[in-house]
Parts: C-alpha cells; structure tokens; sequence
C-alpha cells in the first residue's frame, strides 16, 4: 500500500477513535476541511510538518501514522 493512502486510513481510524470530526481536525492543522478529506483519501500528501501536528493531537509517534501495522492503542 502507498504511504499515502497508509496515512490517511490511519489518520481517519484515529480521528473517529477520537470522536472528532474533519472540521475539528483541519481547525486544529489551520486548513480548510476538504484538505483533511484529501489526506484521507490519498488525495494529497500530508507535509511533514501536519505529520507531527497530528502526531501530537493523537498522543502517537509519526511513525505510527506511516506505518501500515501502526501501534494505535492509546
């Protein structure tokens, strides 16, 4: 699977884990909803530095988000 798609099927596991929705985390990267909706579908790239932001918010390492078996249980 492409790194991209890894992220955003990461990204939107954690993110209903979490009970947020795509506005609150594009509020939270400073970016419009759709650009999370991209991340999500492989869409776009995620920068490196939204990487870390979202690292942050999900209390994982970056590497969790890019890995295809990532380490989610927090």
């Amino acid at each position: 699977m492409k790194t991209t798609a890894v992220i955003g099927k990461n990204l939107a596991f954690l993110r209903e884990k979490r009970g947020l929705s795509q506005e609150e985390v594009a509020l939270y990267l400073g970016v419009k909803r759709p650009v999370v909706s991209y991340y999500e579908t492989a869409e776009r790239e995620i920068p490196l530095q939204h990487l870390e932001k979202l690292a942050d918010l999900f209390c994982v390492e970056v590497a969790d988000l890019t890995t295809d078996q990532p380490t989610l249980e927090q």
